[in-house]
């Protein structure tokens, strides 16, 4: 039974801003910290990426190839190599030292919303509005894999933390998916088992796992919740409600022994 969370919070006021980073000629779609947190990735509708330096707050670098607006960046583990995807239907790969253009990954129909690196960097996924999500061999540029099961754009993938062959999508179809064996190279019949948890009235547009543990998934749709999900049971555990508009993004995160999430919302709030 899902427990339906009343979020009556003030919103919080003004706070000091530490640094106004200005480059993007428009829109901001996405940005991503390294994972050592010392450059900054972000992607704009200007068909830019921009590499800044997190601790000098400078743009080090400005990356052009795209041809359409960006939406995603993501680091790799390692955090040498950049991912980013756009309207112009391509997944690009980035080296972070050389500041060049690696790879462009071309197999997708129609606009990519997100991309990630899998766990071994030597790979990557990718979903779109043409409904399916590629796993790429990054450095031969192929399609290894299109997986198709929603029945409507993608929106969003992520990785479990604790399960590389775990990968969760959401999309416009209301639904979410668990796809539980999608890197698993022996499945070369290309059949991938997916599990659909459903409870979202509208689209639903991003999720996040609880890092480390990732027995925990978030999810934030245009119906206005986030809910929290359980991975083991597909069982929702809660629904958390207070925004009044679309919630564009949701974030899960340990500190301690507590476990907090955040959220933005067309409602002009963060929660």
């Amino acid at each position: 039974m899902e427990k339906i969370v009343q979020n009556d919070c003030n919103v919080v006021g003004d706070k000091k801003v530490f640094k106004r980073l200005s480059g993007h000629k428009i829109f901001v779609e996405s940005c991503a910290f390294s994972p050592d947190g010392v450059f900054l990735a972000t992607c704009s509708a200007d068909e830019t990426v921009q590499i800044w330096d997190s601790n000098e707050m400078f743009c080090k670098a400005v990356l052009k190839g795209h041809q359409d607006n960006v939406w995603n960046v993501n680091f790799s583990t390692e955090g040498d190599l950049l991912c980013s995807c756009s309207t112009d239907k391509t997944v690009r790969v980035w080296c972070v030292v050389e500041i060049c253009q690696k790879h462009v990954l071309k197999g997708h129909y129609d606009t990519v919303w997100a991309c990630k690196f899998t766990h071994d960097n030597i790979r990557l996924v990718s979903c779109s509005s043409d409904r399916s999500i590629i796993l790429w061999d990054i450095q031969y540029e192929q399609v290894l894999m299109r997986a198709c099961g929603h029945s409507n754009v993608v929106e969003d993938i992520e990785f479990s933390p604790n399960n590389q062959f775990l990968l969760a999508s959401c999309s416009r179809d209301k639904k979410i998916g668990l796809w539980l064996d999608l890197l698993d190279d022996k499945h070369s019949d290309k059949k991938v088992k997916c599990k659909f948890l459903r409870g979202h009235k509208e689209r639903v547009t991003s999720i996040s796992f609880l890092p480390k543990d990732g027995t925990l998934l978030a999810s934030s749709s245009a119906d206005k919740t986030v809910r929290i999900w359980d991975i083991g049971t597909g069982v929702g555990l809660q629904v958390l409600l207070g925004h009044s508009n679309i919630i564009w993004k949701c974030t899960l995160i340990q500190v301690g022994e507590v476990q907090l999430l955040a959220s933005c919302s067309s409602d002009r709030s963060l929660r």
